[in-house]
Protein backbone atom coordinates (compact mmCIF):
# COMPACT_ATOMS: atom_id res chain seq x y z
CA UNK A 1 0.00 0.00 0.00
CA UNK A 2 1.45 3.24 -0.68
CA UNK A 3 2.22 5.59 2.00
CA UNK A 4 0.28 8.53 1.35
CA UNK A 5 -2.51 5.79 1.43
CA UNK A 6 -1.97 4.24 4.69
CA UNK A 7 -2.57 7.24 6.84
CA UNK A 8 -6.33 7.47 5.59
CA UNK A 9 -6.62 3.37 5.98
CA UNK A 10 -5.77 3.80 9.26
CA UNK A 11 -8.39 6.95 10.19
CA UNK A 12 -11.61 5.72 8.05
CA UNK A 13 -11.31 2.32 9.64
CA UNK A 14 -9.74 3.47 12.98
CA UNK A 15 -7.38 1.26 13.18
CA UNK A 16 -4.71 0.79 16.17
CA UNK A 17 -1.18 0.97 14.73
CA UNK A 18 2.15 0.65 16.75
CA UNK A 19 3.14 4.26 18.50
CA UNK A 20 6.60 4.07 16.13
CA UNK A 21 4.97 2.32 12.86
CA UNK A 22 4.53 6.00 11.05
CA UNK A 23 8.48 7.14 12.24
CA UNK A 24 9.54 4.11 11.21
CA UNK A 25 7.62 4.13 7.51
CA UNK A 26 8.76 7.84 7.28
CA UNK A 27 12.25 6.35 7.97
CA UNK A 28 12.38 3.50 5.75
CA UNK A 29 10.74 6.23 2.80
CA UNK A 30 13.82 8.41 3.56
CA UNK A 31 15.95 5.80 3.32
CA UNK A 32 15.16 5.08 0.05
CA UNK A 33 14.90 8.01 -1.15
CA UNK A 34 11.19 8.77 -1.91
CA UNK A 35 11.34 12.09 -0.21
CA UNK A 36 7.95 13.28 -0.96
CA UNK A 37 6.30 10.00 0.53
CA UNK A 38 8.49 10.45 3.64
CA UNK A 39 7.67 13.84 4.17
CA UNK A 40 3.44 13.36 3.41
CA UNK A 41 4.21 10.41 6.12
CA UNK A 42 5.85 12.90 8.64
CA UNK A 43 3.34 15.57 8.05
CA UNK A 44 0.48 13.24 8.57
CA UNK A 45 1.80 11.94 11.54
CA UNK A 46 2.85 15.39 13.19
CA UNK A 47 6.52 13.91 13.63
CA UNK A 48 8.15 16.99 12.55
CA UNK A 49 10.43 17.62 15.45
CA UNK A 50 11.75 13.90 14.80
CA UNK A 51 13.58 14.19 11.72
CA UNK A 52 15.83 16.59 10.06
CA UNK A 53 13.13 18.24 8.14
CA UNK A 54 15.35 21.21 6.45
CA UNK A 55 17.47 18.62 4.61
CA UNK A 56 13.93 17.07 3.80
CA UNK A 57 13.02 20.47 2.31
CA UNK A 58 16.02 20.56 0.29
CA UNK A 59 15.78 16.99 -1.47
CA UNK A 60 12.07 17.62 -2.17
CA UNK A 61 12.77 20.97 -3.83
CA UNK A 62 15.57 19.18 -6.04
CA UNK A 63 13.37 16.53 -7.22
CA UNK A 64 10.60 19.42 -8.01
CA UNK A 65 8.01 18.82 -5.13
CA UNK A 66 7.48 22.22 -3.42
CA UNK A 67 4.45 21.72 -2.42
CA UNK A 68 5.50 18.71 0.30
CA UNK A 69 8.29 21.11 1.13
CA UNK A 70 5.66 23.65 1.62
CA UNK A 71 3.41 20.72 3.91
CA UNK A 72 6.24 20.54 6.11
CA UNK A 73 7.54 24.66 6.63
CA UNK A 74 3.56 24.91 7.45
CA UNK A 75 4.63 22.64 10.73
CA UNK A 76 7.60 23.91 10.86
CA UNK A 77 7.82 27.72 10.73
CA UNK A 78 11.15 27.80 12.46
CA UNK A 79 12.84 26.61 9.42
CA UNK A 80 11.32 28.08 6.54
CA UNK A 81 14.22 30.93 7.07
CA UNK A 82 17.10 28.11 7.23
CA UNK A 83 14.95 26.48 4.30
CA UNK A 84 14.85 29.99 2.36
CA UNK A 85 18.61 30.58 2.72
CA UNK A 86 19.95 27.29 1.50
CA UNK A 87 17.88 27.77 -1.56
CA UNK A 88 18.64 31.30 -1.96
CA UNK A 89 21.39 30.25 -5.01
CA UNK A 90 20.35 31.07 -8.80
CA UNK A 91 19.60 27.59 -9.65
CA UNK A 92 16.56 28.04 -6.84
CA UNK A 93 16.12 31.51 -6.61
CA UNK A 94 12.65 31.15 -7.93
CA UNK A 95 11.59 28.88 -5.93
CA UNK A 96 12.85 30.62 -2.58
CA UNK A 97 10.94 33.68 -3.56
CA UNK A 98 7.61 31.92 -3.98
CA UNK A 99 8.35 30.69 -0.30
CA UNK A 100 9.26 34.89 0.45
CA UNK A 101 5.86 35.01 -0.91
CA UNK A 102 3.71 32.40 0.43
CA UNK A 103 4.93 32.80 3.95
CA UNK A 104 4.07 36.65 4.50
CA UNK A 105 7.80 36.93 4.88
CA UNK A 106 9.36 40.36 4.25
CA UNK A 107 11.55 39.53 1.18
CA UNK A 108 14.15 42.40 2.25
CA UNK A 109 15.40 40.32 5.08
CA UNK A 110 16.83 38.19 2.81
CA UNK A 111 19.46 40.71 0.79
CA UNK A 112 21.12 37.94 -1.18
CA UNK A 113 18.17 36.05 -2.46
CA UNK A 114 17.09 39.91 -3.80
CA UNK A 115 20.36 40.63 -5.19
CA UNK A 116 19.80 37.24 -6.88
CA UNK A 117 16.67 38.15 -8.20
CA UNK A 118 17.55 41.37 -9.22
CA UNK A 119 20.64 40.29 -11.16
CA UNK A 120 18.30 37.56 -13.00
CA UNK A 121 15.78 40.20 -14.00
CA UNK A 122 17.90 42.63 -14.95
CA UNK A 123 20.09 40.23 -16.87
CA UNK A 124 16.30 39.20 -18.94
CA UNK A 125 16.53 42.41 -20.16
CA UNK A 126 20.01 43.53 -20.63
CA UNK A 127 20.54 40.07 -22.98
CA UNK A 128 17.87 42.50 -25.29
CA UNK A 129 20.53 45.08 -25.98
CA UNK A 130 22.88 42.70 -27.25
CA UNK A 131 21.07 40.72 -30.26
CA UNK A 132 20.71 42.17 -33.71
CA UNK A 133 19.29 45.49 -34.65
CA UNK A 134 16.70 43.34 -36.69
CA UNK A 135 16.02 40.47 -34.23
CA UNK A 136 12.17 41.21 -32.73
CA UNK A 137 13.49 40.91 -29.71
CA UNK A 138 15.97 43.52 -30.03
CA UNK A 139 15.80 46.76 -27.09
CA UNK A 140 17.81 49.72 -27.37
CA UNK A 141 19.83 51.00 -24.74
CA UNK A 142 17.64 53.65 -23.68
CA UNK A 143 14.21 51.41 -23.27
CA UNK A 144 16.49 48.73 -20.89
CA UNK A 145 17.70 51.84 -19.33
CA UNK A 146 14.16 53.27 -19.10
CA UNK A 147 12.85 49.89 -17.70
CA UNK A 148 15.19 49.54 -15.06
CA UNK A 149 15.03 53.05 -14.06
CA UNK A 150 14.53 53.65 -9.89
CA UNK A 151 16.29 50.14 -9.86
CA UNK A 152 19.83 50.81 -8.47
CA UNK A 153 21.03 47.29 -7.92
CA UNK A 154 19.54 46.50 -11.68
CA UNK A 155 21.25 49.88 -13.11
CA UNK A 156 24.86 48.27 -11.36
CA UNK A 157 24.15 44.98 -13.13
CA UNK A 158 23.45 46.71 -16.73
CA UNK A 159 26.67 49.27 -16.14
CA UNK A 160 28.48 45.99 -15.33
CA UNK A 161 27.35 44.36 -18.45
CA UNK A 162 27.90 47.12 -20.58
CA UNK A 163 31.90 47.26 -19.81
CA UNK A 164 32.20 43.52 -19.88
CA UNK A 165 31.04 44.30 -23.52
CA UNK A 166 32.83 47.18 -24.07
CA UNK A 167 36.42 45.05 -23.69
CA UNK A 168 35.52 42.64 -25.73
Amino acid sequence: MRTEIVHEFVKTFQLEVPHDYFFELAEAELGSGRYPEAAICIVNSGLVSRFDCRDLCLNLVDVNRVHECKLLLNLAEHLRRPVIEALTSPKHAKTATKLVIDFGLDPESFPELMRIVARNSAIFFISKLFKREDHPEFAPLQKVEDVLAGQPLMLAFLVEELCRHADK
